[in-house]
């Protein structure tokens, strides 16, 4: 059995994905879980795991450093990166360490682990490195050796099915189906009745349908010759589906006749479905090897700009910036980039909150938005989106520039006319009926000093007069400037001023 290890230094993560996993099932052994990176390199040693699942932030040593040192010590290992969006930036470069996959801790779904571990576990096995291929012990239920076949959970048997020894003389596809509820229609249909429904309305073909994750996976038997009247019969299913009230969206492979090769073209099938990000849904999507070649290419997308654009109120130049970037994402239909363009988009969102709003609204604008984008797909959906929030944050800068006008000179002719009193950051929002950090943020922008800074500056220039133009002692004029403590006034006076009291006196009284 392989071995598996698990680092987080959340304790409900890692007990989560525990008990997520059928790891016997998997032929996977949980060999030991760390709250940290030193624990967990520790721990690697004297398990020696051939996977490892490990959070990018954690104490002391991080997720990143655990990987290199982890290869540095034996370059099989296989990595499961866990990260949350604000980490996103950091992912990346977990990423180009050559890490097998990432997941995002808000998207931690149990059919989503075990994906990932099946493809680790076969990659693994093709590789020779540790143990050899299971031969499938089921000979006769042919649907299920077509579903552990696409996702990697077994080799061909030596004693072929026998209603298979035909249809593989054919060659076959396989299918990636999602299915979704049209708007304004309740299907009511269940799983089971969708895949009755689609062996119903592709009678011609030999299918076999299962269940992978939240969709629909198939494998499907006929000669390359039948390629345009398959297709034909797969728009059909679309259009009657439509009709029931649910809309199929299909991602379909190339032809193929080594049956071996199931597991490869099934993840075709599942890249070509992941396109209707570009494609929209209720279509048959198979990607081309044009396309998937161009995929490979990189190109840069300067987001961070979009941060300069809002703080410029350029706003006609911000929707064009968005528009021309989704443009070329579309162009180039890389899922990938897409979802690296978006997460990225949506950290600069964050970002641009946490100045324009106070630190309560910010907190619960960034839960809100969350939620809204983890129900986007499509690209175009996400264009509009992006656009609605960042005009959205555009309008609450201009309100707070407005609004910055008038608390900031209420709170400079506060401080003027109260020096005499011990000031602080919290007196002075009670004064304005704002929260102290939302004020704190909004004087800022505004002079571009600290509060704390203006109210030092006012004390000492008040101090400054009473000491040139009254005969007053030195520990008087601070209390009356308002500070109780005679030697921190001292300190203060000297900080903002470069000297001594006793050095200033000097200079003013002869």
């Amino acid at each position: 059995m392989l071995k598996v290890m698990i680092a987080d230094d959340e304790r409900i993560i890692r007990y989560g994905i525990i008990s997520m996993v059928h790891w016997e099932k998997l032929g996977l052994e949980l060999v030991g879980e760390a709250s940290e990176g030193e624990e967990g390199y520790k721990l690697f040693l004297e398990k020696r795991p051939d996977i490892v699942i490990t959070d990018l932030k954690m104490p002391g040593l991080d997720g990143i450093e655990l990987v290199r040192k982890i290869k540095e010590t034996d370059g099989n290992v296989k990595f499961v990166i866990l990260s949350g969006y604000e980490d996103f930036s950091y992912a990346k470069e977990a990423i180009h360490l050559g890490v097998s996959e990432y997941l995002l801790k808000s998207d931690l779904m149990p059919e989503d682990i075990e994906r990932i571990l099946k493809k680790i576990i076969r990659e693994i096995e093709e590789s020779g490195t540790v143990g050899k291929k299971k031969e499938t012990e089921t000979q006769t239920d042919v649907p299920r050796l077509m579903e552990e076949l696409c996702q990697g959970a077994c080799v061909l048997p030596k004693a072929f099915p026998e209603e298979l020894a035909e249809a593989c003389r054919k060659g076959y596809c396989c299918l990636c189906i999602g299915a979704m509820e049209a708007e304004k229609k309740n299907a009511g249909l269940s799983r089971n009745m969708i895949k009755e429904q689609i062996k119903k309305l592709v009678p011609k073909f030999q299918i076999y349908l299962f269940q992978c994750g939240n969709y629909l996976g198939a494998v499907v038997f006929y000669e390359i010759e039948e390629e345009t009247q398959l297709n034909a019969a797969l728009e059909h299913c679309i259009m009657e589906m439509e009709r029931w009230g649910m809309i199929l969206t299909i991602g379909k492979s190339s032809h193929e006749k080594r049956l071996e090769l199931a597991h490869e073209m099934f993840e075709k099938a599942l890249i070509s479905y992941d396109q209707r990000a570009f494609y929209g849904y209720g279509k048959v999507i198979k990607v081309s090897r044009k396309a998937a070649a161009g995929q490979s290419q990189q190109f840069f997308y300067p987001v961070s700009d979009l941060e300069k654009l809002v703080d410029y109120d350029r706003k006609e130049e911000m929707l064009q910036f968005l528009e021309s970037n989704f443009e070329i994402l579309k162009r180039r239909k890389n899922r990938e980039e897409l979802k690296f363009v978006s997460m990225e988009l949506l950290l600069i969102l964050n970002k641009i909150a946490a100045k324009v709003k106070d630190v309560e609204a910010a907190f619960q604008w960034k839960k809100d938005v969350y939620d809204q984008y983890f129900k986007l797909e499509l690209a175009d959906d996400m264009k509009l989106w992006f656009m609605e929030r960042f005009t959205e944050l555009l309008q609450c800068q201009r309100e707070l520039d407005e609004k910055s006008v008038d608390v900031v000179e209420y709170i400079e002719k506060y401080v003027k006319e109260n020096y005499d009193k011990k000031l602080s950051l919290q007196e002075l929002s009670e004064a304005v009926n704002l929260n102290k950090n939302y004020v704190s943020q909004l004087f800022k922008k505004k002079t571009g000093k600290n509060i704390g800074s203006y109210i030092t500056g006012v004390k000492i220039e008040r101090a400054k007069e009473l000491m040139k133009n009254t005969k007053l002692k030195v520990n008087v004029i601070a209390e009356k400037v308002g500070y109780e403590d005679e030697r921190y006034f001292y300190k203060v006076f000297k900080s903002y001023t470069g000297i001594t009291t006793t050095e200033y006196m000097k200079r003013i009284r002869p």
